[in-house]
């Protein structure tokens, strides 16, 4: 359990740091803008359910782009310790298989309780619909902690 824990933290960590990065200074933020246009990363600890979607989902479906980013990061920059960090993200997360199947897990996960709590908040909610959707997160829950 307490791995899990650790490899949640870790994987909600990186998706912060991409975001500080390129954040922190608008030239960054325009060479990440420049570059992947459609990208919508938000500081994770300002953001609710549905804005952590949208970091997840940016990256999770333009891993490659931001990659290329991160490389471009690292060849215009002057400062010692953004190259290093930009290529630390580059090679030892965005390429872990770990942390991309994780993202996947994560995604889904956050969508389908989004999802959820959308239906939840409906004005024209049906309890037995949600109660179903309900079980089928619970059900999905335990059908991955025994995997």
């Amino acid at each position: 359990m307490v791995n899990s824990c650790t490899k949640i933290i870790l994987f909600f960590g990186v998706v912060q740091h991409i975001y500080s990065l390129f954040s922190l200074y608008t030239k960054r933020w325009k060479i990440l803008k420049d570059s992947v246009p459609s990208l919508t990363l938000k500081s994770l600890s300002q953001t609710g359910r549905k804005s952590r979607i949208e970091s997840f989902k940016a990256i999770k479906f333009q891993t490659q782009q931001i990659r290329g980013v991160l490389y471009k990061l690292e060849e215009v920059s002057d400062d010692p310790k953004v190259k290093i960090e930009a290529n630390c993200l580059q090679i030892f997360e965005l390429e872990n298989f770990e942390l991309l199947l994780d993202m996947t897990m994560w995604y889904y996960i956050l969508f389908v309780v989004n999802s959820i709590s959308k239906s939840l908040q409906s004005k024209d909610m049906h309890i037995d619909v949600s109660i179903e959707q309900l079980r089928g997160l619970v059900s999905f829950f335990i059908t991955k902690k025994k995997d």
